[in-house]
């Protein structure tokens, strides 16, 4: 099962990422706003539509898991 967890290095999100990716059943995929030097966690802004159809028409994820805020709400 493919699995794609939308802001995946925030606090809920890398808890997410980290246990997903601890089930051999699943393949993971992430995404982070900033480059990350993780080869499953892709750079991606939410707000790009092109970016974020292209990304999951390539990755094809039976599962989307959405774990972001917008910037403004982290602080």
């Amino acid at each position: 099962m493919k699995i794609i967890i939308l802001g995946s290095t925030g606090f809920l999100g890398s808890s997410l990422f980290a246990l997903a990716s601890s089930i051999s059943d699943f393949s993971v995929y992430g995404t982070s706003r900033f480059p990350n030097a993780h080869s499953h966690i892709l750079q991606l802004d939410i707000n790009n539509k092109p970016q974020v159809t292209q990304l999951m028409n390539h990755i094809n994820p039976d599962v989307v898991i959405w774990s972001l805020m917008d910037g403004e709400n982290e602080m």
